[in-house]
């Protein structure tokens, strides 16, 4: 695992607030001379849309001063990838044991390969030719991989 996926999931484990997580807006008015304002933050929050109801929380902000753009979408992307992070994580780990169980089948073919193009290894292709089902087959090639070659 990488150092990244490793804080990500300890940051996990910690139990941060539970989602979902959303930004929203913050302070804005109109001023005394009529013009539109908003200074503040879009604010980060988590665990439903309504601020008086239970299990509401305010996580955090992004500054807001002038109005600017990127920061609501700042607030968005902080949310989004709150969001996301736990099911992205169970998708890596999935891959990630197919990639082994893929390893392992490459593995076998190799050796196959390696048996039915070779003359020195006579042993593995008489067992492959008395194993009749896919279970095996691996199992003879699995047997072959853990002897020492010459």
């Amino acid at each position: 695992m990488s150092d990244t996926t490793e804080a990500l999931r300890a940051a996990l484990a910690a139990g941060p607030t539970p989602g979902p997580w959303f930004e929203a807006p913050g302070d804005r008015w109109t001023t005394s001379s009529g013009a539109f304002a908003q200074w503040g933050e879009y604010r980060i929050s988590a665990g439903g849309t309504d601020s008086l109801a239970d299990g509401y929380y305010r996580i955090g902000a992004v500054s807001n001063v002038n109005d600017s753009p990127i920061n609501k979408t700042n607030a968005a992307y902080i949310a989004a990838a709150c969001n996301a992070a736990p099911s992205l994580l169970a998708e890596l780990d999935a891959l990630k044991a197919e990639r082994g169980a893929l390893r392992a089948d490459a593995e076998r073919y190799r050796k196959w390969r390696a048996a039915f193009t070779s003359e020195h290894d006579e042993p593995l292709m008489l067992k492959l030719a008395n194993a009749w089902d896919p279970e095996d087959v691996d199992a003879a090639i699995d047997a072959a991989l853990k002897e020492p070659t010459a």
